[in-house]
């Protein structure tokens, strides 16, 4: 059993690399997706996971939608492995969607998140290797014109102060084994969380040349409202302050927040 990384960490069962039932061996990559009443978008990743070309697997999490969603999903690819039921936020669905995945490997994309171009996995595949935990890969946001990229270089000084945005990573799924699922308490940053107790837990990271994924644009992280902004960035200080690595960090965060949340406040003024 995974063992809890925080007291709201959801434990996920092991799951063995040979099914049982068939003999066969487990799927390489699953994602996973957490959804509630985006059938639209939910249709847009569906379609981006089917088109990858490989043998992966694909999990929903339904936080009880009543769009539609149920109904695509019932009439889906057996490909396809879903539940529907009310949860506790993003991060109960995500734990829900992982301990049902059977894959080595875990990529959340969530209802609207797209793999970037039909051979994206594939290409990202190539660089997995025993010597490593998670997978840093390039994402694009903002919308197809404008192609914005992001980049995850040095993750273990990133993580200091910003998060890396999940839908560039492929995690090695004994990593939830041995440090827990994703946080219930946490509403936004429980991705941050996540990777930061992987960091200090000497998770070994490797960054690649691929852009993974396509990151939408219109979730609860990327509200730019400054009550949206200020719960985030009270999540964000709650996790250096939870997960600070020593007190010259401590130090250094105490003088951060305020300088930082000031100069955020006057942003959202212009």
């Amino acid at each position: 059993m995974i063992r809890r990384g925080t007291s709201s960490a959801r434990p996920l069962p092991d799951v063995p690399r040979i099914d049982p039932a068939s003999g066969s061996l487990r799927p390489l990559v699953s994602v996973v997706t957490a959804t509630l009443n985006a059938r639209d978008l939910l249709r847009d990743t569906v379609q981006s996971v089917a088109e990858q070309g490989l043998e992966v697997e694909h999990v929903i999490a339904d936080g009880g939608s009543t769009d539609g969603t149920t109904d695509d999903l019932a009439a889906s690819s057996d490909k396809i492995n879903w539940i529907s039921e009310p949860d506790l936020g993003i991060a109960d669905a995500m734990n829900k969607a992982i301990a049902l995945a059977h894959g080595e490997w875990i990529v959340v994309l969530h209802a609207g998140d797209r793999f970037a171009e039909p051979d994206s996995l594939k290409n990202a595949i190539k660089f997995l290797g025993p010597d490593i935990d998670i997978l840093l890969c390039s994402i694009r946001r903002g919308g197809w014109a404008q192609n914005r990229d992001r980049h995850c270089h040095c993750a273990q000084q990133r993580l200091l102060f910003k998060t890396i945005p999940h839908q560039g990573a492929l995690t090695r799924r004994d990593l939830f084994e041995r440090i827990g699922g994703f946080d219930t308490s946490y509403r936004v940053t429980m991705d941050y969380d996540f990777f930061f107790r992987a960091r200090n837990a000497g998770a070994k990271f490797r960054s690649v040349p691929v852009i993974l994924s396509y990151m939408d644009d219109s979730g609860l992280s990327s509200r730019t409202d400054w009550p949206s902004l200020k719960a985030r960035f009270a999540e964000e200080r709650r996790v250096h302050l939870t997960h600070c690595p020593n007190l010259a960090m401590r130090a250094i965060y105490a003088a951060y927040w305020p300088t930082y949340l000031a100069y955020r406040r006057l942003r959202s003024l212009l």
